[in-house]
Formats: C-alpha cells, structure tokens, sequence
C-alpha cells in the first residue's frame, strides 16, 4: 500500500469518527484532504515510468514575438524569468497544452513547505528552473535562425 494510499484511508476514517462525533469542521476538513488524496491517486496512475518525465513543449516564432505552449502549470517564475531573459521580445506562454498530467512544476524554494501544489507534484524539485534553462537554449537557437 502506498503512503498516499494509507493517507487517504486514515483521514476517510477520521471523518467518520468526527461524523459520528458532530464534529462537522473536523469532518469537512478530513474530507477535503481525503479528496485531494483520491485526486493524487487517480493522477499518479497515468504517470510513465522511469526518473524523467518528458515535459511537452512547443515553441515558436510569429512576427517578432516568441509562443511557447508547455504542458502542465508552471508557476509564474517561467513567464518572468524568459521575459526577463529576453527583455523587449514579446514572450507569450499558453500553459495546460497537451494536458495537465504534468501536473504543478512549482519553484524550487516551494518545495518541503506542505503546499498542495508542491505535495501533488510530480517533478523534483529544481526541475521548474531546469525547464527555465532548456527553453533559454531553445529560444535562443530560434533566435539565432533570424
């Protein structure tokens, strides 16, 4: 059985006992963690195997402005830091293309604070700024075709 698993049978028990008790605060916050937990079940069950996950991206160039479309949902760190790299080249980024099965790629600081974004996701920590570095790469070889 795995951790989440075991997590989500302890607290749809520890509903119960408050729903036996009257203690509908105490019901209503064990059921909305249990419910997160089902979520991390059902969106664990498609992910592929192995220690990398294949983050899809597309980018490309209309008139003087650079379009990304990344899979998942990339906190907003993607959007600043690229602009921030590019100053005055019109940066625009479609995030939750191809699907949300990427799920949060949350910045690195945010992970180990119990975040619901960082608990969920499935990336490690570091990899939002990774992806940041790669897609540098990539801008700036499409850049260069100019």
């Amino acid at each position: 059985m795995t951790e989440v698993q075991a997590d989500l049978e302890r607290l749809e028990a520890a509903e119960a006992d408050a729903v036996a008790r009257g203690e509908a605060e105490v019901s209503r916050f064990n059921r909305a963690h249990a419910e997160r937990r089902r979520r991390e079940l059902a969106f664990r069950q498609n992910l592929p195997t192995g220690p990398h996950y294949p983050w899809q991206v597309v980018v490309w160039r209309l008139g003087d402005a650079v379009w990304l479309s990344v899979q998942g949902e990339p906190y907003s760190l993607l959007q600043t830091e690229l602009r921030r790299r590019f100053v005055g080249r019109p940066i625009i980024i479609a995030s939750l293309a191809f699907s949300w099965s990427i799920g949060y790629l949350p910045v690195e600081q945010m992970y180990g604070k119990d975040l619901y974004q960082q608990n969920i996701a499935v990336v490690a920590p570091g990899s939002l700024e990774r992806g940041i570095a790669a897609l540098t790469a990539r801008i700036e070889a499409l850049l260069a075709e100019e």
